[in-house]
């Protein structure tokens, strides 16, 4: 009874035994597969872990040197840009002040010439001046006469007035012209011209009609010098 009851549980036994070794199977199959799926899983992480921060270190300075180069190039730029306005600004500021040094140089020459014409138109003036005295006192009319005349532009041209109107008037007018007749114009064909530019000179100086009456004398005394044919001589 007991044998049959052994023979009859073997095959129960087995079949345990069976499952048991097949559960055992499955169960170190699942073991393996986690732990490949856990090993799989670390070595990702760990290649992870290592690569990526390597990747982002050298993504980091790959950027951070096309920003570095973007940054120079963009400051080059600017320092560029900074340079030529700074470059054109002193460019034009030296461009306006010898432009203002050149006019005060120029103005200052001018006045220099002025002043240097005035005074020759001076010296000439009184040259002359003294000559034509000289020559009413040698009774040389004519000569007296272009010596008058000069004087007279010379005093116009210097603005030295102080001595125009006694030459014009006194000496030319009621001393010299009188003493002159047609024919003295005739042989020295400037003279009038001379005059009459000289008077041309005088009413550029005729500020509120100052030399008017001397002038008309002047233009009276001519016109009866280039009319007369004698003169009466003085004995």
């Amino acid at each position: 009874m007991a044998a049959v009851s052994a023979v009859a549980a073997a095959p129960v036994i087995a079949q345990v035994v069976m499952d048991a070794n097949t559960t055992t199977t499955i169960i170190s199959n699942i073991n393996s597969m986690y732990s490949n799926v856990i090993t799989t899983t670390f070595g990702l992480l760990g290649f992870v872990g290592i690569a990526l921060p390597l990747f982002l270190s050298f993504h980091q300075k790959k950027q951070l040197k096309a920003d570095h180069a973007v940054l120079t190039e963009t400051i080059s730029n600017e320092i560029d840009t900074a340079k030529a306005q700074l470059m054109e600004k002193i460019r034009k500021d030296l461009a306006e002040e010898i432009s203002a040094v050149d006019k005060k140089v120029t103005g200052i020459k001018s006045e220099m010439s002025q002043a240097i014409s005035k005074n020759e138109a001076l010296m000439d003036a009184k040259i002359h001046h003294l000559q034509a005295v000289s020559s009413v006192a040698d009774n040389k009319y004519v000569i007296a006469y272009n010596d008058c005349v000069s004087s007279m532009t010379n005093y116009a041209r210097a603005q030295a007035e102080t001595n125009l109107p006694t030459i014009m008037d006194v000496l030319l007018t009621k001393i010299i012209l009188p003493k002159l007749k047609k024919k003295d114009f005739e042989t020295n064909s400037d003279m009038k011209i001379n005059l009459e530019k000289a008077i041309v000179v005088i009413e550029g100086i005729n500020k509120n009609g100052r030399y008017e009456t001397l002038i008309r004398s002047l233009k009276m005394a001519l016109n009866e010098a280039l009319n007369r044919e004698n003169v009466e001589k003085v004995t």
